[in-house]
């Protein structure tokens, strides 16, 4: 057995990813990421717990679809845009960060 967030709680995470990533969004795209991560960032940490990887992949999904769309409208690309901005580029070069669990760090004071 294990806690997992309730789908409600999936539901309005992805709503406010949809409120950040919005088409008529202005703002540059580091100010957009930092949002989007410190989002992402807060949601991990609350639920740490468990056995989560549906609900991690579940968002995960959510926000690489939502980030490659705001970056197409973005740049005007005609097409999908999945070749320009697949995952490992959306993840890794333009920093969003993966929704994962956040492991805890114990430090030993000498």
């Amino acid at each position: 057995m294990g806690a997992n967030p309730s789908k409600k709680s999936v539901n309005r995470l992805k709503q406010k990813v949809r409120n950040i990533l919005r088409p008529c969004e202005k703002g540059s795209w580091p100010d957009v990421r930092d949002r989007l991560n410190d989002l992402l960032q807060g949601w991990s940490a609350y639920f740490c717990y468990g056995t989560i990887q549906i609900a991690y992949r579940a968002v995960e999904r959510h926000v690489y679809n939502r980030v490659r769309r705001f970056l197409v409208d973005g740049h005007k690309v005609h097409s999908r845009g999945i070749r320009r901005f697949p995952s490992e580029r959306v993840f890794g070069e333009l920093g969003v960060l993966l929704p994962r669990p956040m492991k805890r760090v114990v430090r030993c004071v000498p």
